[in-house]
């Protein structure tokens, strides 16, 4: 390899970042191409676990990434009827992530890379060819059509579920894309929902439809909306707006499920789009390597999107400093770190979709026994919490978006 080697990273999201700052500190010259115009600024809750905030750390942005944390946060389960009983959130389920917006975690790492980083928007791959010196990589220009070529000795694929590195190198026939029968929505409101608290989040469920407000610290609320659904390809040929007053017809829950669906209408970015996973038998073929959903999406549900992103983009970097003259040992080395962690947590993430929405009365009934048990009491459901890291208060909330409609981000 030449004495700087240059890496193609495709995908600017959590784990193309994470995976770029760690791959410059290691002595490689990374270089982004994002198919998307512009840099996404568009932010929805995400949990950050342990693991993230150590990788974080680790990447030099935990500081600036924050916390959305609210020591006095709420949660209530509200009835169809609108009967409110305090429950446990998402912060109280076993391990505490903290509350983050997922647009706080990319300004982080994007401040991060400063200048040393190239990163050139409007660019998609669409060819890849290898050989023993170097992987020749086609890009596109997205709006123009007009290729080039130009090659690299690694291409990294982070560039989400619908990755087109995966398509080109790993798996073109889409066998390792495992649908979930779901579809997911989230999007930031204006404010609060009418008649509750700054500081109370609101969770709606019933058997396959479900709605969640995450109250957050110095910014407004952001709501997912999710339900379930065999005929998800369909539903997203239509507005998210249109699929969301379909599914939560004749549910009103006090009147939080209109007026939530009032913001979604009012809404400058808003994601929209089915559940998958990713379970492919090996991440990596000889130059080429995938990282984060491109490899392995642990979907919405597992809320270990972000810090799979993080941790992965740390790790691909760890793998290539400890072996710079071998990159097959790097990238074996990299999936003998990861996959544990991954493979535990696509088992969980079907679990843990049920406690966001059930997928039948049997195990709605379920979750509400559970939710109520002296099981997650002792979790500290509703006490009081200290934000961790740089507190994220601010006097006013965050600025929304510009308009945008989007897919799973890259993570």
């Amino acid at each position: 390899m030449a004495e700087r080697p240059r890496a193609l990273i495709v995908g600017a999201g959590v784990a193309g970042m994470s995976a770029a700052i760690r791959m410059e500190e290691a002595g490689w010259e990374p270089v982004i191409v994002e198919r998307k115009p512009s840099r996404r600024m568009a932010g929805y809750m995400v949990g950050m676990f342990a693991e993230g905030v150590v990788a974080a750390e680790r990447l030099g942005v935990r500081d600036d990434i924050g916390s959305r944390d609210r020591a006095d946060r709420v949660t209530l389960q509200l009835d169809a009827d609108g009967t409110r009983r305090p429950g446990p959130g998402l912060a109280d389920q076993p391990g505490a992530p903290e509350a983050v917006l997922r647009s706080d975690i990319e300004a982080a790492l994007w401040k991060r890379m400063g200048d040393r980083i190239e990163v050139r928007f409007g660019l998609e791959p669409v060819g890849v060819e290898q050989d023993a010196d170097a992987a020749h990589v086609t890009l596109r220009a997205v709006d123009t059509g007009t290729t080039h070529r130009e090659s690299f000795d690694l291409v990294v694929g982070a560039d989400g579920v619908r990755s087109a590195v995966r398509t080109l190198v790993l798996d073109p026939e889409g066998r390792s894309v495992k649908p979930m029968p779901a579809v997911v929505c989230a999007f930031q409101a204006r404010g609060q929902m009418p008649g509750f608290a700054e500081h109370e989040s609101v969770i709606v469920s019933e058997p396959k439809r479900a709605m969640w407000v995450f109250a957050l610290a110095g910014t407004t609320p952001t709501v997912m909306m999710s339900y379930r659904t065999r005929k998800a390809g369909k539903d997203l040929q239509g507005s998210p707006a249109d699929a969301m007053r379909r599914t939560f017809a004749g549910l009103s829950a006090g009147g939080v499920v209109e007026d939530a669906l009032a913001e979604l209408d009012a809404a400058e970015a808003t994601l929209f789009d089915s559940v998958e996973q990713i379970r492919l038998p090996s991440w990596h073929r000889g130059r080429v390597v995938v990282i984060g959903d491109a490899a392995w999406c642990l979907t919405l549900f597992s809320g270990m999107g972000a810090t799979s992103g993080l941790l992965g983009g740390a790790a691909l970097g760890d793998a290539l400093a400890a072996h710079p003259d071998d990159i097959e040992a790097a990238l074996s080395a990299f999936e003998a770190e990861m996959r544990p962690f991954v493979v535990k947590h696509q088992r969980t993430a079907a679990i843990k979709s049920q406690l966001f929405v059930p997928s039948g009365r049997i195990t709605w009934w379920i979750r509400r026994r559970l939710l109520a048990s002296k099981r997650f009491r002792v979790m500290g459901v509703g006490a009081p919490r200290e934000a961790k890291g740089k507190a994220a208060v601010a006097s006013e909330p965050a600025a929304p978006a510009a308009p945008e409609r989007e897919t799973a981000p890259a993570a």
